[in-house]
């Protein structure tokens, strides 16, 4: 946590990237299997679509 980052928002921070982190662990759990195909490509694009918005969101954050 850093100084800017109060509890409250690291704690959301942390969901957010728990979040993440269990679509991309489906996403590579289910890559081979057909039938998930739909299922897998919508959670890595909700992912980085995720990542996108945070980065956008923080970007320029470190300048000043």
């Amino acid at each position: 946590m850093n100084e800017f980052m109060s509890k409250g928002q690291a704690h959301l921070w942390n969901l957010e990237f728990d979040t993440l982190r269990w679509k991309v662990r489906y996403a590579l759990n289910n890559i081979d299997n057909l039938s998930e195909r739909n299922d897998v490509k919508g959670a890595l694009e909700v992912v980085l679509d995720r990542l996108n918005n945070l980065y956008e969101a923080t970007e320029g954050e470190d300048d000043e």
